[in-house]
Order: C-alpha cells, then sequence, then structure tokens
C-alpha cells in the first residue's frame, strides 16, 4: 500500500475514534445538564429538594429506560436519534416557554397532583434521552467493538464531571444556558451518530 494511502486511512480511522468519543461525550454531559436543570424546576414547585430530586431521578430512570427499548426495535437507528434529537430541542423549548406558566397555574394543588403533574413533564424528556445511547453502542459494538470500552468510559467520565460543569455553567450564565447547552449537545449527538459505524440501511446518502 502506497504511503499516501495508508496516512489516509489512519487519518479517517482517528478521526472516525473522535467521533466517536465525541458522541459518547455529548450524551454523558447532555444527560447530567437535563437531570440538574428538571432537579432546579421543580424544587420549589414540589416544595422540598428531597422530592424533587427524588421524583426527577425516578422518572428519568424509569423514562430512559423505556427509550433503550424503544430503540432496540427501531429499524432505523440512525433516524430515531435524529428524531429523538429534534424532539428534545422541541421540549427545550417548551420548558423555557411553557413549563413556567403552567408550574405556577398549578402551585396551589395538593402534593401528590403535583407529583403527577412532575412526571407528566419529565417522563418525555426522560423517554428521548435514552433513545440515542444504546442506538450508538449497537452500531459500535458490530462495526468497532475494541471501542466500546472507551465509549462507556468518556460517557461515564462526562456524566460525573458534568455535574460540576453544570453548577459552574449555571452559576455564570444561568439555567437557561444549561438548557440551551443540553438541547446544542443532543443535536450535536445526532450528527455524530454515523461514527459509530452505521449499518448499510442507516449509511448516510
Amino acid at each position: 500500500m502506497p504511503i499516501g494511502s495508508r496516512f489516509r486511512e489512519l487519518f479517517k480511522a482517528r478521526r472516525g475514534t473522535l467521533g466517536v468519543l465525541a458522541y459518547y461525550a455529548c450524551l454523558g454531559l447532555g444527560y447530567m445538564m437535563a437531570e440538574i436543570f428538571l432537579i432546579q424546576k421543580f424544587v420549589f414547585y414540589l416544595g422540598d429538594p428531597v422530592y424533587a430530586n427524588s421524583i426527577v431521578i425516578t422518572i428519568l430512570l424509569i423514562s430512559s429506560g423505556l427509550g433503550s427499548l424503544a430503540a432496540g426495535a427501531a429499524r432505523s437507528r440512525r433516524r430515531l436519534v435524529l428524531a429523538a434529537g429534534v424532539g428534545i430541542v422541541a421540549l427545550a423549548v417548551f420548558y423555557h416557554f411553557g413549563m413556567p406558566a403552567l408550574l405556577g397555574r398549578t402551585l396551589g394543588l395538593p402534593l401528590v397532583l403535583r407529583a403527577g403533574i412532575s412526571t407528566l413533564l419529565i417522563a418525555p424528556l426522560g423517554l428521548l434521552l435514552g433513545i440515542p445511547f444504546p442506538s450508538g453502542l449497537a452500531d459500535l459494538s458490530r462495526s468497532r467493538e475494541g471501542i466500546v470500552p472507551w465509549a462507556w468510559g468518556v460517557n461515564g467520565a462526562l456524566s460525573v464531571s458534568g455535574a460540576v460543569l453544570t453548577r459552574i455553567l449555571s452559576t455564570s450564565m444561568g439555567f437557561t444556558t444549561v438548557l440551551a447547552v443540553m438541547a446544542v449537545l443532543y443535536v450535536a449527538a445526532a450528527l455524530l451518530f454515523p461514527f459509530n459505524g452505521s449499518t448499510r440501511e442507516d449509511a448516510p446518502a
């Protein structure tokens, strides 16, 4: 193989690896930003940080699990991840413009009803957040199995450090910025999805 062709192959492989790592970094950081944003929004509404943390984390985990199940049944994972990215952006817009008024109007309801409303508001986002990670791993484990541990590691590292980064960002620029960055991260992840090694059916045209 000519030296030029060998360098081109090495460059493509390295670029593909960086794309994969960026994909799972976006998911880890974005998920943590979504979680902290929701907790902050529901602390006052539910009247207690313990209630807010418990409901947000529980509903996010359950709904994300359902999103993962939905991803497993999808014919085109690439399209599903793109749709999830669009849905996350739409929900972010609603959370910013529509949710404050809704929470304000229902603030006087009993705690049980407020918990139910919180669940209905959190679950759709959790469902969409649960789609990209297993969708990417399904393709990655089939095409580039050696990078799977790195994908898990980067995602886990950004999930942990994302809590600190989100606190810094929210303190300096506000939770509206946190919400916007979260949406951008999931759009970026949707665009980076092909680096996981798309199947022929899902391959870009």
